[in-house]
């Protein structure tokens, strides 16, 4: 079943690094390198509240709690 979710801003990054508006953007708790989410990727404020609608992804976001996810692109040995 598709489901439909619609927004008002999509930004897409791609790269080694961190893109400069996650640098640049205010009003969210934040590491040295990514946006800190709950366990449903919801964007937390810097007070730690959920931003209702506000959405991170991929090697962007770290969930709060600390724990790292694995990189989505795994190196052959």
């Amino acid at each position: 079943m598709l489901t439909v979710v619609p927004y008002g801003l999509l930004v897409w990054n791609t790269g080694l690094q961190v893109n400069e508006f996650v640098h640049a953007l205010g009003g969210v708790s934040k590491d040295k390198r990514s946006i800190k989410v709950d366990p449903h990727l919801q964007v937390l404020d810097e007070a730690g509240a959920v931003r209702d609608g506000v959405f991170a992804i991929g090697d962007n976001s770290t969930p709060a709690d600390g724990t790292r996810l694995p990189a989505t692109a795994q190196g052959k040995s």
